[in-house]
């Protein structure tokens, strides 16, 4: 006889904040914003942008949930 066992998960998505240490920094080009610059993509790609309005220093966190 052959016994299964089944595990089952319950996921919860829990909203993610980054440390100051986890932010990833990116040189933006003269003239444009991080929102100008990364907003699109950091939409598709799931994370977020701690200054979006900055025109130099632009800091992104790679995640916002934990899905």
């Amino acid at each position: 006889m052959i016994s299964c066992w089944i595990t089952t998960h319950i996921l919860v998505v829990v909203a993610i904040r980054c440390s100051y240490t986890e932010l990833v920094s990116v040189n933006l080009p003269k003239g444009l914003t991080c929102d100008k610059y990364m907003g699109t993509f950091m939409r598709l790609a799931g994370s977020y942008l701690t200054n979006p309005e900055a025109a130099e220093g632009c800091q992104y966190c790679p995640y916002t949930t934990t899905d």
